[in-house]
């Protein structure tokens, strides 16, 4: 292991915000949610279809790519998804 340059402790924060592994998850409020797609093209191992429910619903994940859902979160057209901590996360 070396000295962390301030370069590469940036490369590091960047890689870990990538993917949320502390106590949050996507959330959906069905009650505006469109069901357009749109999520589900932007990060489809993260948001899925359910024909039984007919609406879009979060995948159990052991951790989200913040960056995907940020971007399902941008370009939501409903503005119904966000983050909501998770008490069943782990640090």
């Amino acid at each position: 292991m070396g000295i962390m340059t301030p370069e590469s402790l940036s490369d590091s924060v960047k890689a870990a915000e990538k993917t949320s592994r502390i106590n949050r998850r996507p959330e959906i409020d069905l009650g505006a949610c469109s069901r357009c797609g749109g999520c589900i093209e932007v990060a489809p191992h993260v948001f899925r279809f359910c024909a039984g429910s007919g609406f879009v619903e979060v995948c159990e994940l052991d951790y989200y790519d913040t960056e995907l859902v940020d971007e399902a979160i941008k370009f939501c057209p409903e503005d119904c998804i966000y983050w909501v901590k998770d008490a069943g996360g782990s640090e």
